[in-house]
C-alpha cells in the first residue's frame, strides 16, 4: 500500500511539473515586411512602405498543453513600417513553450483617420527601359487571417522557453499586382508625388486599377516562425 502512494505522489509530481513546463513563456517577436522580389518579368519590383495596425492577435494550439490566445487593440493605430529586421515593441509576446500543431495569426487595419492603412512604393520599368515610381495606397479596413509555418516547412512551430523566437510576417505586393498588364501601367496616369511624377494608385487616382488590387490585399500573406 505505502508503494502505491509513493507512486502516485510521484506520478501527481512529475505531472505537475509537465503542465509547469508547459506554462513556460517563450519571447516571441514579429515583424513585418513584403516580397522585396522582382515580378517574373522583371519590371516591378517593391521597395518599401507601412500598415497601419487596429488589432494584432495569436492564437495556437499545442499537441500537450492548453490552447492559447492573445490580442492587443491599438486605439490610435500602430505605424509598423516594412522592415524584415525592424523591432516592434507593440508586437512582441510571451507565448507558452511547446509543439504548436496550429499558431494563428490574425490582424486589421486601421482606418478610423482617413489615412492609407497600407502603402507600398516601388518602381515600374515601362516599355522603354524607364524607371517610373510607384505608390499603392490601400485606404480601407481589412483583416488577415495567417496559419504560421516554420522556416524548414516541418508542419509545426516549436516554441523553446530557452530560445527566444522571431516571426516574420509578409505581405505580397507583387502578387497584389499580377492582376495588372504591362499595359495598363503604362497608361495609368502620372501624379506628383513631392516634386516625382509617379504611378499614384488609390482611391482617387487610377481607381480602376485600385479596384482590381483591393480584392487581393489579404491573400498571400505569410507567417514564417524562426
Amino acid at each position: 500500500m505505502k508503494r502505491k502512494w509513493l507512486l502516485l505522489v510521484m506520478l501527481i509530481a512529475v505531472t505537475a511539473c509537465k503542465k509547469q513546463q508547459l506554462k513556460q513563456p517563450t519571447d516571441v517577436s514579429f515583424s513585418v515586411d513584403i516580397n522585396r522580389n522582382a515580378s517574373n518579368n522583371g519590371n516591378l519590383i517593391f521597395e518599401s512602405g507601412y500598415i497601419l495596425l487596429s488589432s494584432f492577435d495569436v492564437e495556437g494550439e499545442r499537441q500537450e498543453g492548453d490552447p492559447i490566445a492573445f490580442s492587443r487593440s491599438f486605439s490610435n493605430g500602430l505605424l509598423v513600417n516594412f522592415d524584415a529586421t525592424g523591432v516592434i515593441g507593440d508586437l512582441n509576446f510571451d507565448i507558452p513553450q511547446g509543439v504548436y500543431t496550429e499558431l494563428r495569426v490574425r490582424f486589421a487595419t486601421f482606418d478610423d483617420n482617413g489615412d492609407a492603412t497600407i502603402t507600398v512604393n516601388g518602381s515600374f520599368t515601362n516599355s522603354q527601359g524607364t524607371d517610373v515610381p510607384i505608390r499603392f495606397e490601400f485606404m480601407s479596413s481589412e483583416t488577415f487571417e495567417i496559419s504560421g509555418e516554420d522556416d524548414v516547412n516541418s508542419g509545426v512551430v516549436v516554441l523553446d522557453a530557452d530560445m527566444p523566437s522571431s516571426a516574420i510576417i509578409r505581405l505580397d505586393p507583387i502578387y497584389w499586382f499580377d492582376i495588372l498588364t504591362t499595359n495598363q501601367l503604362e497608361n495609368a496616369n502620372l501624379v506628383d508625388v513631392n516634386g516625382v511624377q509617379t504611378i499614384l494608385i488609390n482611391e482617387s487616382n487610377n481607381d480602376n486599377l485600385y479596384d482590381l488590387l483591393a480584392d487581393r490585399v489579404d491573400e498571400s500573406t505569410e507567417a514564417v516562425f524562426n
